[in-house]
C-alpha cells in the first residue's frame, strides 16, 4: 500500500505534525508531538484511523 507524508515543522526544527495519506489523498494517520523548552520531545499521539487516538508516548530524560 502506497502512501505520502506531510511533515509539519516550528521554528526550531522539530517536527510538531506528521500527516499520512493514501495516493487518492484520503487522510490514513497522524502524529502529534510536543516538545518541551529544551527542544526534548515529551509526547507524541498517534491517530490511527486520522481522528481517533490510538496510542500516547511520553519520554523522560536523565543526564548524568
Amino acid at each position: 500500500k502506497y502512501f505520502y507524508t506531510l511533515n509539519v515543522y516550528d521554528a526550531m526544527g522539530n517536527r510538531i505534525e506528521s500527516h499520512e495519506y493514501s495516493l487518492d489523498d484520503q487522510p490514513i494517520q497522524k502524529f502529534i508531538s510536543t516538545y518541551d523548552d529544551k527542544n526534548l520531545m515529551i509526547e507524541d499521539v498517534w491517530y490511527k484511523p486520522y481522528d481517533t487516538k490510538k496510542q500516547v508516548s511520553k519520554y523522560e530524560y536523565e543526564f548524568y
